[in-house]
């Protein structure tokens, strides 16, 4: 970056790309500064997501703004806090007796103000404005003067990290919100403002779909970093390094955080993941491990109190799915911490159904009037079994090889598609029950770093941390492949219709059923199994179907685009 303001990170999945910039990049510059560059460093960082803008102009808020307003808690810095907002961001009535959350709201209405080139009626949506990008340094300088008291070394610098870029090429992206942000890539690259840096990290795998915009090849060409999968002594680093820092912290610098045999026994862990996992998956998945390795350590410390503080082999054999005969180690280990937290997830979902379904007044509908407790349980981990069936499907769709690829989803999205929430929808005209559940348990996975939940434009929306969750996981591969077969056997089934009379409830079990018994059932028997009618019945057709009429309508809608 000390010669172009644009570098573009390109490498494979798990290579390790964001890694790079997030703890390499940003850390180096904020240490080392760049010669002429000795002015403040400013970083945001967003994924493109399904709005782009919308993300650009909120990472500038939480990664600029937010620590600002987190500051201001401190009383004796508060008014100089509030007073830099204020005169940056020409701020109306903002003082000392405000909250930081209404002056956290003023401030995202005063970036959307500034960084939107269009109304928020529009519809083809907002977009931002690249002169007000290019420009917003100018902002970050009188900030950077009034918290200084003017003391600044120089003009502060903006790094945008603008992270997985193939995912502007996805559909759900709004064609002038994709265009606009290829464009604002290309601007930085072929007329480089002062003071502002992009580092752009993108897939190899998608790179093909840079070819197809004009101008964006010259800018990759051009500022192009390629990374490649970790050696032996990376990754080494990579495994100590953390430890180093909580042991530093802990006053225990001089330490070394793993035992020789320890850590020779996770880079062999690394090594041999090549015989059952995608290269792509090994470092995501060695990531996943290593906290699940230090929590059993510290455990084993505050139960034995050692003189020394180091992860042993035997912290690593005590972790559940260790050296697993069939699945190896890193896979293992996944699965045993995704059932674990599943199996706690439902056992928390159902004691609180009971508790909803228990309350006076309460409109129950016939399945919830069936007999005894037992009935009650089953029916119970059935319907938070859909619920959670729905939510994880909807997180993964399928890239252009027909491979599992993460996608983004609301929780009104999962509801839509729901249904359990269709059902409840239906009986009670409200989902709240449903809501609940489906946070719930998502919030599980949540706290174990396997989903999480980012700003998407005006709404939230869920998404895994990264693929090889869902590849290695073999009940979540299991529900993402029976969700794909009743897809193409519903399109299958619809296409066919169309060719044919078919009755007019057609979309319904007995419909259905009386379809294929009617005088073309040879006909109708070779276009849907014995095996695919039963999954059918049971997950879009029957009363207990698992997935929403809507959300049938919408896959026809789609596969007819």
């Amino acid at each position: 970056m000390a010669e172009r303001n644009v570098v573009f990170v390109l490498g494979g999945s798990g290579s390790g790309k964001s890694s790079l910039v997030k703890a390499g990049l940003i850390p180096s510059l904020r240490a080392e500064p760049i010669t002429q560059r000795v002015g403040v460093w400013y970083s945001l960082q967003f994924r493109p997501g399904e709005a782009p803008s919308a993300r650009f102009v909120q990472a500038f808020v939480d990664d600029i703004i937010a620590p600002i307003i987190d500051r201001a808690k401190d009383v004796s810095v508060k008014k100089l806090c509030y007073d830099a907002l204020r005169k940056t961001f020409k701020l109306k009535g903002v003082d000392e007796n405000d909250s930081p959350e209404a002056v956290l709201s003023q401030c995202l209405k005063a970036v959307e103000q500034l960084l939107y080139e269009n109304e928020p009626d529009a519809k083809e949506g907002r977009i931002i404005s690249i002169d007000a990008v290019r420009s917003i340094v100018a902002k970050l300088y009188t900030l950077d003067t009034i918290l200084s008291g003017a003391a600044t070394a120089g003009p502060p610098n903006l790094l945008i990290v603008l992270d997985q870029f193939e995912e502007v090429f996805e559909d759900d992206v709004g064609e002038l919100d994709r265009k606009q942000m290829i464009a604002l890539v290309k601007s930085i690259y072929n007329d480089p403002p002062a003071s502002l840096f992009l580092a752009v990290t993108a897939r190899s795998e998608e790179l093909h779909r840079c070819a197809e915009h004009d101008g964006l090849a010259k800018v990759i060409n051009g500022s192009l970093y390629l990374v490649d999968l970790m050696g032996k002594a990376e990754l080494a680093k990579a495994i100590q390094g953390p430890a180093k820092v909580v042991l530093a912290s802990w006053g225990l610098a001089s330490r070394q955080p793993f035992t020789e045999t320890a850590l020779e026994a996770l880079l062999e862990t690394y090594r041999a993941g090549d015989r059952v996992l995608l290269a792509a998956d090994k470092l995501p998945l060695t990531q996943h491990l290593l906290p699940i390795v230090w929590d059993r350590a510290v455990q084993r410390w505050s139960e034995t109190d050692p003189e020394e503080l180091q992860v042993e082999a035997s912290d690593l054999q005590a972790v559940p799915g260790w050296a697993d005969p069939k699945l190896g180690t890193l896979r293992g280990c996944l699965n045993a911490q995704a059932d674990r937290i599943l199996a706690e997830a439902m056992a928390s979902a159902e004691k609180r159904w009971q508790v909803i379904r228990s309350q006076p007044g309460l409109r129950r509908n016939e399945a919830d009037r069936r007999g005894a407790d037992t009935r009650a349980a089953s029916l119970a981990r059935r319907e938070i079994g859909s619920l959670i069936t729905v939510a994880l499907t909807l997180l993964a769709k399928r890239d252009d090889r027909g491979n599992p690829k993460r996608a983004f989803a609301s929780l009104a999205e999962i509801l839509d598609a729901s249904g359990v929430a269709e059902r409840e929808l239906d009986s009670r005209k409200q989902t709240s029950i449903s809501a609940e559940i489906i946070e719930m348990t998502l919030g599980f996975f949540m706290a174990a770093g396997l989903i999480e939940l980012t700003p998407d434009g005006a709404e939230l929306k869920y998404t895994v941390v990264h693929e090889a969750f869902i590849r290695g996981w073999n009940l979540y591969q299991e529900l993402w492949k029976d969700a794909q077969d009743r897809e193409e056997q519903l399109i299958e089934i619809d296409r066919a219709v169309g060719m044919r009379r078919a009755p007019s409830n057609l979309w319904s079990p007995i419909g259905l059923l009386n379809w294929i018994n009617a005088e073309n059932e040879v006909w109708a028997r070779s276009i849907i199994s014995e095996t695919a009618m039963t999954g059918l019945l049971a997950n879009v057709f029957g009363d207990d179907r698992t997935f929403s009429t809507g959300w049938c309508r919408a896959l026809l809608a789609r596969s007819k685009a």
